[in-house]
């Protein structure tokens, strides 16, 4: 196959193939960034960023701020499902009798808590 490849197609295929390479190497670098600041986050969740940054840059991995706080923004929170969660009001509201007994029992629900 190289010896169809002449001059500047020869060159341009090993670019393109370099290239493609050194993609999938930062891809997996990053990954394993992320990886590596999960597991950082599991151990101290209440750590703040710098904190997980300068936790990170003690086992030599290089992250910036920005990548600690986009990856505590995706794993953060769990969806809450709202129509679920209506349904389940409303549910409460019919075993209550109506809304004004069932606003009474959650205000004196959350005088005792």
């Amino acid at each position: 196959m190289i010896e169809l490849l002449r001059g500047n197609e020869l060159n341009r295929c090993c670019h393109q193939s370099v290239k493609g390479l050194v993609h999938l190497l930062a891809r997996s670098v990053a990954s394993n960034k992320a990886a590596k600041i999960r597991a950082a986050l599991a151990d101290s969740p209440d750590a703040s960023a710098k904190e997980i940054v300068q936790a990170l840059s003690k086992q030599r991995v290089r992250v910036s701020l920005a990548q600690v706080y986009n990856v505590k923004a995706t794993t953060a929170k769990p969806k809450v499902n709202g129509y679920a969660s209506l349904i389940q009001a409303k549910k409460l509201v019919d075993a209550m009798g109506g809304v004004e007994q069932a606003r009474a029992a959650l205000d004196a629900l959350a005088k005792l808590v």
